[in-house]
């Protein structure tokens, strides 16, 4: 099964791209500071002849759609490693203060020398201006710098709603005091999910909740305006010297959790609130998928941690099901251990085990 979904693979729009498919983005490997990747390579610059450092710089392949992203340095050059000859899109990954750049349909094979990129800024402000475009870019800590509002009402945040998404699944959206104090309550106590069992205690004491509750009602209500955004300086240096790739998955609405990689380098993942677990080829970008067997009627599936050992046996904990199953590649066949916990099924963790 190959990971990319048809839909014209690499004729989607970025935006296209990140909405439709989760992506499973792999650790980054180091770049030596001297040996060069052998790969397409080019120059960054904007439209005054400044040469740019740490921009992102993509190649997308239309084969398969993985996606290779590297920095420029600070001679505003960028090294692709080698890559498969064939047919790729380039565009630069997080434009940011500049606008967007795309150029499709271009035909690689080997080490060539690509035209330069030359980039045009949105602003010569220090901040940037609230546009959508510009919003979706911008990280936590960037949201965070840009909000309005004291250290402790942004501390209630960080220490509490950080684990398991980004800050943008936050701040996209408005509500009301009433609204966000439905959305706390509901992720505080019941893991997000309006099918999982909601946990009498919270995170953290009614207090402190309704503090949160008002700063998000007033930052990110409905009649709240969209602050100008405070950018944080680019990659430079050692920083630049990175190399990122990402592989699309087969299926929507994954909630991808865990990775673990395997002896013969295949990486395995699992889904949070799926009934299949995934392994991804990275040289091809192809993903197999198993399916966990259900438990019992009633209960919701997902995998939360997962793991392989040296046998290359897979393992992993389903933490609505409060179980641990075993699989095994060469038989593909799936054996299940019960946790001994207090709570009942589809409820929050079941961390408490008896003896």
């Amino acid at each position: 099964m190959v990971a990319c979904i048809g839909r014209g693979r690499g004729q989607l729009s970025p935006v296209v791209v990140l909405a439709s498919f989760l992506l499973l983005s792999l650790a980054a490997h180091a770049q030596s500071a001297t040996q060069p990747l052998g790969g397409p390579h080019g120059v960054v610059k904007s439209a005054n002849g400044e040469l740019l450092e740490g921009i992102m710089v993509q190649l997308i392949a239309q084969k398969n759609a993985i996606r290779t992203t590297v920095y420029s340095n600070a001679d505003g050059r960028y090294e692709f490693p080698m890559l498969e000859p064939g047919t790729y899109t380039l565009r630069i990954a997080r434009p940011r203060e500049f606008h967007p750049f795309v150029r499709e349909k271009l035909e690689l094979n080997g080490p060539a020398e690509l035209a330069d990129i030359t980039l045009t800024r949105v602003t010569n402000a220090a901040l940037l201006p609230a546009l959508p475009e510009i919003a979706a870019q911008m990280t936590g800590s960037e949201w965070l710098l840009s909000l309005s509002g004291t250290g402790e009402e942004k501390r209630l945040l960080t220490v509490n709603c950080n684990w398991c998404h980004s800050y943008q699944q936050i701040f996209r959206n408005r509500y009301d005091e009433h609204g966000w104090a439905q959305i706390v309550n509901r992720m505080t106590k019941g893991a997000g999910s309006p099918l999982i069992n909601m946990n009498p205690r919270g995170r953290f004491n009614d207090e402190d909740t309704a503090k949160l509750v008002k700063w998000l009602a007033t930052v990110r209500g409905p009649d709240s305006k969209d602050p100008p955004f405070v950018a944080l300086p680019r990659p430079q240096g050692r920083q630049t010297r990175v190399v990122i790739t990402e592989y699309e998955l087969p299926r929507l609405e994954l909630a991808t959790h865990d990775v673990w990689g395997d002896s013969k380098g295949n990486i395995w993942y699992s889904p949070h609130r799926s009934s299949y677990i995934g392994r991804l080829d990275p040289r091809t970008g192809a993903v197999m998928e198993y399916r966990v067997p259900a438990v019992d009627a009633g209960v919701l599936p997902g995998t939360h941690w997962i793991y392989v050992d040296k046998n290359d046996i897979v393992w992993g904990s389903e933490n609505w099901a409060h179980s641990i199953w075993r699989f095994d590649p060469k038989t593909e066949e799936f054996t299940r251990v019960r946790w001994k916990v207090p709570e009942p099924v589809n409820s929050p963790m079941g961390r408490q085990l008896r003896a």
